[in-house]
């Protein structure tokens, strides 16, 4: 398709020479492309995207290592992550 080079106001006032019931047209056809995802997700990011993860998730397997060694952190509302100072994890 070749790139067509008109303005804003071009196209404006083009439509504003239109029947209303066309205007109508342009304007329902215009809505349906600017509520379309621009970008569709893979189907793994979809699949994240609908997941229910509001209860509980099930335990997170480390590997034959288990868990790393670290500090716990829990999540503060308004501060974010939190180090849980004087405890250790592994």
């Amino acid at each position: 398709m070749p790139n067509l080079e008109i303005t804003t106001e071009q196209i404006i006032a083009l439509v504003k020479q239109l029947p209303p019931a066309d205007q109508q047209a342009v304007l329902s056809a215009l809505n349906t492309v600017i509520e379309a995802p621009l970008i569709q997700p893979d189907a793994e990011t979809q699949a994240w995207l609908e997941a229910d993860l509001a209860g509980d998730l099930p335990p997170y397997e480390c590997g034959a290592a288990g868990m790393p060694a670290g500090k716990p952190v829990t999540y503060v509302p308004g501060q974010g992550l939190v180090v849980e100072e004087g405890k250790t994890v592994g």
